[in-house]
């Protein structure tokens, strides 16, 4: 029997070893394994975050045509050049505008669109239909861009399928792969359409049909998916996407036609392919990553696993060898004192081996006198602290630890040695012999002799520096909470307000004492409806978030307009347990947006229309003149003796004389007439609507009267007059701007003195005149 147990012992002591190491090496594997998923997690919810963003910019543009009458295309061009999409929004081909033109007015909106200085364009495909559908602008406007104006999309089936439903839905949807009509033979790539309805403002919206009657047309974006996710990888993933193998397709399948991208093709991976889907504006993504090799950069998985085969065969041939030893003690007791010499030599060989494996170990392990001092100590503890294990040997244990720590280490002396055999552990910094500073987790367990009396401490301590760096950046991450200029405001599932930052204090004015256990009602204006919410909570049930903008009350009572979005958060069983909202005070920038429309349609001096909003303006009554035939004037109007005020007292006093007149016209013509400042000391007045002659000429006579009433500037008072031509429909044109040019001339005779003040349009010109 003794013979046979040192091999009975070697035979199950290997086995166990073997399968324990093989169990660490599968194990630190799945680690590795698990650890590669979760990066493929974290890259393809990036994405999707940035598809948000992209959407986020279409809603901005949707925004713009929804709030303007008109949007001219250089006001467009400078909005999409804003946005600075290159530099912040990488990726985005272009941003467009689809309008629906109904087939009455297709001849009018190609002589429109020619006029602007498109000479060929024209609907496309050509071919009669109800309605029409027409890319009217697109930025940049470059070679690849300029391909899709007047592009008709009602005739493909893939691209108006998806707008159709993203103006019954409400919200911004996603084409699958297509052809973009922006690609040539050059660098051809897939793509997809991103659409966001646009409709008339103030329009109800409640329902598929409501929304239908107010569409207007789309913002959308092509994106080049290639473009797209490379710009993405290089960005935010460099060092994984040279590391990985990527496809990624339409749509939940993995088949070849649905293949829209693919990085590092034919490399060769070194683990299983994980696939994720993402749900991209009511469009299916699917990501296939593979790792490559390099993603493991010859990172070894049983290096544990190595530790505990060698410890384990090192344990097992101790045991065999002290079978061997109770073997022969046993076999060999009449020769004992014979073989004491060689029993005292394999004991030092054995005690080297301890030795050996207690200096190997992963952590450090000392004994502690109770004066105190280090009696012994491992290899490990003086690689730790940067110094030679004699250094160690008969050190106070207290000098290993900055002076601040100094008072403690002894009460957690006295705490350890005072407990019965039980472990106390504590986290502290330790000082290496170099100066440098490391963290450690210290567990003591006090050591006593058969009496009860301490002998010492025994002592483990284990490096955490790394895990103490981890707890710092979620430190930093709860400073960047508070830092934020975003108010950010977090609720639980109950929707009771449980964490807010000092930004949401800063916007909402109220305090994190006063908020905190309130719900988001407290915020709430009145301004919406219940249907707006039932709408918003719909949308996060269904999406896991919502954003847009919300009406909110401040603390003090007034109304302030914010951007908001709003994601729930949920535990790994799918429960709800907090939502979460990130918002800006948008009120100052929408008010400038409005004063930017209002300067674009009004004289900066007079507030009068300018130009272009009496070319509006006169084009829909001349409309409405023909349909109902009605005849409207126009009164050319230019101030006599007016330069001479601006030589002599300065364009400060002629621009308190141009306000006056201004102010004079309008209080003497219709809420339904146009006061128009064209300039310098030139107005127009548009009578839309007059029943006869007569009044038209009473009206000019008043305006003159009034007109050449003094101005009282300070101390001065200064008089004006006015020369007025008039220009009637029908008589004088069937046009804009020829009654305009016929008003022109009758007011340009009047002021040459060929003609009365007053001047109607078609009189006979003077020879010299003319």
């Amino acid at each position: 029997m003794f013979r046979a147990l040192p091999w009975l012992i070697l035979i199950v002591g290997v086995a166990l070893t073997a399968l324990q190491a093989q169990h660490m090496r599968t194990r630190e594997a799945a680690l590795a394994r698990a650890k590669f998923e979760i990066r493929v997690t974290e890259l393809v919810s990036g994405f999707e975050h940035r598809m948000i963003v992209q959407a986020q910019i279409l809603r901005g543009v949707a925004g713009l045509f929804a709030a303007s009458a008109e949007v001219e295309r250089d006001e467009f061009r400078r909005y999409v050049q804003g946005l600075e999409l290159p530099r912040y929004y990488p990726g985005i081909t272009g941003i467009g505008y689809v309008a629906i033109v109904p087939a009455r007015d297709k001849a009018r909106h190609v002589a429109a669109m020619r006029a602007q200085g498109f000479a060929d364009y024209d609907i496309r495909p050509p071919g009669p239909r109800d309605p029409y559908t027409a890319v009217i602008y697109v930025e940049p406007f470059d070679w690849r861009n300029r391909r899709a104006l007047g592009f008709d999309m009602s005739l493909e089936p893939t691209r108006f399928a998806v707008a159709r439903r993203a103006a019954d839905e409400g919200r911004a949807l996603m084409t699958g792969k297509l052809t973009l009509l922006q690609e040539t033979r050059q660098d051809a790539q897939p793509g997809v359409l991103l659409f966001q309805p646009v409709y008339r403002a103030g329009a109800p919206l409640a329902s598929v049909a409501e929304r239908r009657a107010a569409l207007l047309g789309w913002a959308y974006s092509p994106l080049r998916v290639r473009q797209l996710l490379e710009r993405y990888l290089q960005s935010e993933y460099p060092q994984l996407s040279s590391q990985i193998a990527l496809q990624v397709y339409a749509g939940d399948t993995l088949q070849p036609a649905a293949q829209m991208y693919q990085l590092h093709p034919g490399a060769a991976a070194q683990g299983e392919a994980v696939v994720r889907r993402a749900s991209l504006h009511g469009s299916t993504w699917t990501f296939r990553v593979e790792p490559l090799a390099g993603y493991w950069g010859g990172e070894a998985f049983d290096g544990n696993a190595r530790i505990v085969l060698a410890s384990g065969i090192v344990l097992t041939l101790l045991l065999v060898a002290a079978s061997q030893l109770l073997g022969r003690s046993h076999q060999r007791l009449a020769a004992a004192l014979r073989e004491a010499s060689l029993a005292n030599r394999h004991l030092a060989e054995q005690q080297s081996l301890l030795r050996a494996i207690y200096d190997s170990s992963s952590v450090a392990l000392f004994l502690m006198k109770p004066d105190g001092k280090i009696a012994h100590a491992n290899q490990r503890m003086a690689a730790m602290f940067h110094t030679l294990l004699p250094e160690l040997i008969g050190r106070d244990y207290d000098t290993l630890l900055p002076p601040a720590e100094q008072d403690g280490a002894r009460d957690w002396q006295a705490r350890v040695s005072a407990q019965q055999g039980t472990p106390a552990s504590i986290e502290r910094c330790y000082r290496r012999f170099d100066g440098g500073e490391f963290w450690g987790v210290t567990t003591g367990c006090a050591l006593h002799d058969a009496g009860g009396r301490v002998l010492g401490i025994v002592g483990v301590i284990e490096d955490v520096t790394e895990r103490h760096k981890n707890e710092a950046g979620m430190r930093l991450a709860s400073t960047v909470f508070m830092a934020s200029p975003t108010g950010i405001m977090v609720t639980d599932a109950e929707e009771r307000i449980v964490s807010v930052n000092p930004a949401f204090t800063l916007i909402t004015g109220y305090s994190a004492a006063e908020i905190i256990g309130q719900t988001p009602k407290i915020l709430a204006s009145g301004q919406h409806d219940a249907d707006f919410y039932q709408e918003l909570w719909r949308s996060i049930g269904q999406d896991g978030f919502w954003e847009g903008e919300l009406l909110n009350r401040h603390k003090q009572g007034h109304l302030y307009l914010e951007m908001i979005s709003i994601s729930r958060v949920v535990d790994g069983q799918g429960r709800v347990v907090n939502y979460v909202g990130m918002f800006q005070d948008v009120t100052e920038r929408r008010q400038a947006e409005e004063r930017i429309r209002h300067l674009a349609h009004h004289d900066y001096l007079t507030g009068l229309p300018n130009r272009a909003h009496l070319l509006e303006r006169a084009s829909q009554a001349l409309a409405l003149a023909r349909r109902y035939q009605r005849r409207l004037a126009i009164l050319f109007l230019d101030l006599d003796r007016f330069k001479p005020i601006n030589d002599r007292y300065g364009h400060d006093v002629g621009d308190v004389v141009l306000r006056t007149v201004a102010d004079r016209l309008l209080a003497l013509v219709r809420e339904s007439d146009t006061v128009c400042r064209l300039g310098g000391d030139e107005f127009v007045i548009l009578l839309a609507e007059y029943h006869d002659f007569a009044s038209v000429e009473q009206l000019a006579h008043t305006l003159r009267t009034a007109i050449e009433q003094p101005c009282e500037v300070g101390a001065l008072r200064l008089a004006v007059s006015a020369s007025i031509g008039i220009a009637t429909y029908p008589e004088h044109g069937d046009s804009v701007g020829a009654l305009i040019q016929r008003a022109d001339a009758a007011m340009y005779r009047a002021k040459t003195g060929a003609a009365p003040p007053i001047c109607i349009a078609g009189e006979p010109l003077d020879p010299a005149d003319a």
